[in-house]
C-alpha cells in the first residue's frame, strides 16, 4: 500500500518541481508548497504505523 501511495505521488512531485523552477513567483509559491507537502506525505509513509498490526496479524 505504501509504495502504490508513493508511486501516486510521484507525478504530483514532477509538476511541483516544475512550478517551482517557474518564473512567476505566484506559481513557484504553489510548486514550494507542493513539494513542502509531498515531502511531509513521503516522510509519513516511511514511518511504522503504530495503529496498524503487524504484518500477517489480524484485528480481534
Amino acid at each position: 500500500m505504501r509504495h502504490d501511495l508513493r508511486g501516486i505521488l510521484s507525478p504530483a512531485m514532477l509538476t511541483a518541481d516544475r512550478l517551482a523552477l517557474s518564473q512567476d513567483p505566484v506559481s513557484r509559491r504553489t510548486g514550494e508548497a507542493m513539494i513542502s507537502t509531498i515531502e511531509r506525505a513521503d516522510e509519513r509513509l516511511k514511518r511504522p504505523d503504530r495503529d496498524q498490526p503487524a504484518q500477517g496479524m489480524y484485528r480481534a
